[in-house]
């Protein structure tokens, strides 16, 4: 066959080369390479087989490379050289394994297959190939077939080079789509039921984690400064540590600050490679070398983050990227409407609670009320018992310690009688002292009013204490800066005082602290018993067995007592209790099991300067009589309704030098002042028709200097009493009766 030029063909154009006419661009390049320097020699030398086989790959659309010989070199067309990408044009007439050498094991397979006269096919072959300077995956249809030469043996191979990478990449992310799709309603499902946050992010790390097939998942709160995060909740694989806990942005670089802080996530394939040794060892530290954190951003603030590590190299996929970012989206959103139902679920309860506290807080005002008005009626009750009994029991008393009284001063210097009419007046005197008691409880004794600082009273009771209560306990004293000044009684305080001492002695079972402490407070409205205004506190403290409620609430009730049958009369707390409210106060008790007890006197507070002190009385010489009686002793009026009483009293007179007339009654009284002159009125103050005060006031208008003594067995003396009159309580002594004449003679005098 005669070989002519192409037309238009250059001078010198070698007609034996035609062949290659109509190649394009790479037959070109064909045309020109230098071939001599490869083991298939010049152009001109080609054999038949190879020639044809080129000339048919040039002039076709498809991309085509054909390896010769044994080593594969690369001889392709233009199509191809699209595919090859940056390799055009070095990889024409190179070794084939070394032309694509991150392949070159697949293609000694194809080579060795191929020259043994076999075929390949491949569909969708994945290769990871460096095109354009980088590593990128591909997908690729490659048909391999084997081209004879002239000896009719294998020469070289053929392939048909159809790269699918886009459309795989395209069913890829269809595929990703709908896995992603499946994923997200799958996690939807798991988590609708969630009421709580944590809840449901512990459910939303773990599957996405095990979805994804990470090392760990996590969620974090970020701080106000945008920069400090706190690790709530994580996922970890088997090998991985828990990652919970406090941490700083800062800490993991500034691309890790800068990124997440604009809302952009921030992804580490292999932090060992791409970070600077610090940030790549704070991330080590968590167990991780590939990372993808996912920013929240809202109101214009980064506020959380949500994270996956792997504790290998991994390369993430777009894929992954979209999952994470759609998990985030979804998770915080249905966070913030939990969180919303939450508060309106918790301000329901809270509005619930409070009304039902309300309604609970006015159901027991009117019962912390029921319950006062009933204790109080009790307690009236029992004050008014209590009251009539001590009054009758210190009328006998009277009677009783009187008589023993006369009875020792006229009894022979015997011993033994003396010892028994001594034995006889304590008994007397300790019932005077149980009556005391049981008068202070129904708030009926006789108390005198006088200024007292309660600083200067317990400093000076605080021996008297410690040898009362012996070595073992330690007394601790404590007085605020202010004045401690009330109106009281001292006797009686300091008795109350004494009391409360022994019942914290008794609680610590006579070892421990005891702790007295005085200070003043102001009261702004009332509260409990007390009216508003300003109270000095005297409270004892103990470290002893104290009490349980049941016990506390009975504590003050009178005759109970938790020491035992003849241990304690149970009068002792109630006392106090009374002698507190009797002055205007009130007693509050604390205490706990094991711990001790508080119990501590609320009484209202004097100025210190107030009122004038008493005018001092002249030595006007006082008009006593003699002893025995004569016709010039001062004469007594004795009133009592109680015979036994009234006659003991005469008798009391009598022995003292006074003479003595007796009335029965105020009306007897009056009747015999009408007629018989005397110097002063000794009255009863409990007596039927007219009391002793009663009586006290006719006097004064009848004889207007005349001096009136009044005898009580309690403090009521309702009924016209004036607060001038002075008061002798039974059970008296000869010596309180001696006492209490010479003053009332005294000051009638001056």
């Amino acid at each position: 066959m005669e070989i002519r030029p192409m037309p238009g063909a250059p001078a010198g154009h070698n007609p034996d080369l035609s062949w290659l006419d109509g190649g394009g661009e790479t037959g070109a390049l064909i045309r020109a390479f230098d071939w001599a320097t490869t083991d298939l020699g010049p152009l001109e030398g080609w054999p038949q087989s190879l020639r044809t086989t080129t000339g048919l790959l040039l002039l076709s659309p498809v991309p085509i490379v054909l390896l010769w010989g044994e080593k594969g070199y690369m001889i392709y067309n233009d199509a191809y050289s699209v595919f090859a990408g940056g390799r055009h044009p070095q990889l024409l007439g190179s070794e084939v394994r070394k032309g694509w050498d991150e392949i070159a094991d697949f293609n000694d397979n194809v080579m060795r297959v191929g020259l043994a006269g076999g075929t390949l096919a491949y569909k969708d072959q994945q290769l990871t190939l460096i095109r354009r300077g980088l590593p990128e995956p591909v997908w690729m249809n490659l048909d391999y077939s084997p081209v004879v030469d002239e000896s009719g043996s294998p020469g070289g191979v053929i392939a048909i080079v159809v790269e699918t990478t886009e459309r795989v990449r395209a069913e890829q992310s269809i595929r990703g789509n709908e896995a992603r799709l499946r994923f997200l309603d799958t996690l939807r499902e798991s988590t609708a039921k969630y009421t709580d946050a944590d809840q449901l992010l512990a459910t939303t790390t773990r599957m996405l984690a095990r979805h994804l097939g990470v090392s760990i998942c996590a969620y974090a709160d970020m701080d106000e400064d945008e920069n400090g995060f706190t690790i709530r909740g994580d996922w970890c694989a088997p090998g991985s540590p828990s990652i919970v806990g406090r941490y700083k942005l800062t800490d993991f670089g500034r691309l890790a600050v800068t990124s997440l802080s604009a809302g952009k996530p921030y992804i580490v394939r292999d932090n060992r490679a791409e970070l600077p040794p610090e940030e790549s060892e704070a991330f080590q530290q968590l167990g991780a070398s590939a990372t993808i954190c996912m920013p929240l951003i809202r109101g214009g603030r980064l506020t959380a983050l949500m994270a996956v590590h792997d504790r290998e190299a991994r390369d993430w996929q777009p894929d992954d990227l979209a999952l994470l970012s759609e998990v985030v989206e979804r998770s915080w959103s249905h966070i913030e409407r939990v969180r919303a139902e939450a508060a309106v679920r918790e301000s329901d309860r809270r509005f619930r609670e409070a009304l039902e506290a309300k309604v609970h807080e006015r159901t027991a005002a009117l019962m912390q009320a029921e319950e006062a008005l009933m204790q109080a009626q009790k307690m009236e009750a029992l004050g008014n018992l209590t009251g009539g009994i001590a009054h009758d029991f210190n009328n006998l008393l009277m009677v009783i310690q009187g008589s023993l009284e006369l009875l020792r001063e006229r009894l022979p210097e015997e011993p033994q009688l003396l010892r028994l009419v001594d034995t006889a007046r304590s008994g007397a005197e300790r019932g005077a002292v149980l009556t005391r008691r049981m008068l202070a409880f129904a708030r009926r004794q006789d108390l005198k009013a006088e200024r007292i600082d309660l600083r200067v009273l317990v400093e000076g009771m605080t021996e008297l204490m410690q040898r009362s209560l012996g070595p073992t306990i330690v007394i601790e004293t404590r007085f605020g800066p202010e004045p401690a000044t009330i109106e009281g009684d001292a006797n009686q305080i300091e008795s109350a005082l004494l009391n409360l001492a022994v019942n914290a002695r008794d609680a610590m079972d006579g070892v421990g602290t005891m702790a007295i402490h005085i200070d003043g407070v102001d009261v702004n409205h009332a509260h409990g018993p007390l009216v508003a205004g300003r109270y000095v506190r005297l409270s004892l403290s103990d470290t002893g067995a104290g009490m349980d409620d049941a016990t506390l609430k009975r504590a003050t009730e009178p005759f109970f007592t938790t020491k035992g049958v003849g241990k304690g009369t149970g009068l002792g707390l109630s006392m106090v209790h009374g002698l507190a409210e009797q002055l205007g106060g009130s007693l509050f008790l604390t205490s706990r099991p094991d711990v001790g007890t508080t119990a501590e006197i609320w009484l209202p507070a004097t100025d210190a300067d107030a009122g004038d002190d008493p005018a001092p009385v002249t030595d006007t010489p006082v008009l006593v009589p003699a002893n025995p009686m004569r016709e010039d002793s001062p004469c007594i009026l004795a009133v009592d309704d109680d015979d036994l009483v009234r006659a003991t009293t005469a008798e009391m007179l009598q022995e003292l030098g006074y003479r003595v007339v007796t009335a029965r009654s105020g009306a007897e009284a009056l009747s015999l002042l009408e007629r018989t002159p005397v110097d002063l009125v000794l009255t009863d103050h409990a007596m039927p028709q007219m009391t002793g005060a009663q009586l006290a006031q006719r006097v004064r208008e009848l004889a207007p200097s005349l001096p009136v003594v009044m005898v009580t067995g309690y403090a009521d003396l309702a009924g016209g009493a004036h607060v001038d009159i002075p008061r002798l309580a039974k059970p008296f002594s000869q010596g309180a009766l001696t006492e209490i004449l010479a003053r009332a003679l005294k000051r009638a005098q001056a």
